[in-house]
C-alpha cells in the first residue's frame, strides 16, 4: 500500500507540473482540480487516507483551510461589509448571515458562499451588480465559455436555484445549480454529467458505486436506509439477473444519467418497471440530481 500510495503522490506532483498549476496547500483548492483517478472518495476507499493527509504529501505548505467564522470575517472586509451577524454562530458555508454596506447602509441577509462568489459588493449600490436574472448576455457567455453550454431554462430567482442547459458536444440535457455554474467549488461541479473526467467506480461505506452519479444520488436517500444494489429476483419471479440501485420499502429506484441507449438500456428500464409494478410495488426511473432530491422528499 506504500508504494502504491507514493506512486499516487508522484502521479499528481506530475500532474500539476504538467499542467502549471499550483500545487494545491488546502483540500479546498485540491477539490476543485484533481488529477484522474485521485478523488477524496478514492484517496479513501483505494489508499485508506484522508485528503487532507494527501495534500500535506504533495505540499508541505499544507494550511487547513479557513472555517465559516474565519471565511466570513475575510469576505465581508474585502467587500465592504459590517457584518451584523455573530460569527461564531456560524458552522458551514451555507449559513445565512446579515451584512450592512459600508458606503450606502444597505442591510441584507446572503450566505458566506454567495459572499465568496461576490467580485462587486452591495448589490444596491455597486453598479453592475444585479440579478442573474437580469445579466442574461453575461450568464450566458460564461456557460457557453467555461462549460461549452447553451441556456435552454429560465433563470431562477436566485443562485441555489436550478438551471437547464444542453451541452454543445454530446447534445446532453441536464440541471444544475445556478451556483455551480457562475461559482463552481470543484473542478467537476456545473460541467456535463456525460463527459466530465471523474472516477468511474467509487467506493464508500463498504459499498462501490457504479458512478459519481449512482454515488451522489445515494447521499440524498442515506439517511431512509435504502437498500443498494438488491437482486429482482429475490423479490419477483423472474429469470433476468437485474439489479436494482435502491429499493426503500415498497419503492424501487434506477438511477442513470446516460443519454444514451446502450444494449436496449431503456426498453430493460420499461421491463423492469413493468415487472415491479405487476408486484404491487412502486418504480421510478431518476435521470437527474434534482430529481433524487425531489424523490427523496416525498419518500421522508
Amino acid at each position: 500500500m506504500k508504494d502504491s500510495l507514493e506512486i499516487a503522490v508522484e502521479t499528481a506532483i506530475s500532474y500539476y507540473i504538467e499542467n502549471n498549476i499550483e500545487i494545491p496547500i488546502n483540500v479546498v483548492e485540491y477539490i476543485k482540480d484533481f488529477p484522474k483517478g485521485l478523488s477524496r472518495q478514492m484517496l479513501s476507499s483505494k489508499y485508506g487516507i484522508k485528503c487532507s493527509e494527501f495534500v500535506k504529501l504533495l505540499n508541505p505548505s499544507y494550511s487547513k483551510p479557513l472555517n465559516a467564522s474565519e471565511r466570513v470575517l475575510v469576505e465581508t472586509k474585502r467587500l465592504g461589509y459590517k457584518l451584523l451577524t455573530d460569527p461564531l454562530s456560524l458552522s458551514t458555508n451555507r449559513d445565512k448571515v446579515q451584512v450592512q454596506c459600508d458606503g450606502c447602509g444597505y442591510v441584507h441577509t446572503t450566505t458566506i458562499t454567495s459572499l465568496s462568489g461576490t467580485i462587486l459588493g452591495c448589490p444596491k449600490c455597486k453598479s453592475g451588480n444585479l440579478p442573474w436574472s437580469k445579466r442574461t448576455e453575461e450568464l450566458d457567455s460564461i456557460l457557453l465559455d467555461t462549460f461549452n453550454c447553451i441556456r435552454c431554462s429560465d433563470i431562477p430567482s436566485n443562485e441555489m436555484g436550478y438551471l437547464t442547459v444542453i451541452h454543445i458536444p454530446c447534445e446532453s440535457e441536464y440541471t444544475s445549480q445556478l451556483l455551480g455554474f457562475i461559482n463552481p467549488n470543484t473542478r467537476n461541479r456545473g460541467t456535463c454529467p456525460n463527459c466530465r473526467e471523474t472516477d468511474k467506480r467509487i467506493s464508500v461505506d463498504g459499498i462501490t458505486f457504479g458512478s459519481q452519479f449512482e454515488y451522489e444520488c445515494y447521499n440524498f436517500i442515506k439517511s431512509l436506509n435504502p437498500e443498494v444494489h438488491v437482486k429482482y429476483s429475490d423479490y419477483m419471479s423472474t429469470d433476468r439477473r437485474w439489479v436494482c440501485d435502491f429499493k426503500i420499502r415498497d419503492y424501487w429506484i434506477e438511477v442513470s444519467n446516460f443519454k444514451q441507449d446502450f444494449k436496449n438500456y431503456f426498453q430493460n428500464i420499461k421491463d423492469k418497471e413493468y415487472l415491479v409494478e405487476s408486484n404491487g410495488f412502486h418504480f421510478f426511473f431518476v435521470t437527474s440530481l434534482k430529481e433524487m432530491e425531489e424523490l427523496a422528499q416525498l419518500l421522508v
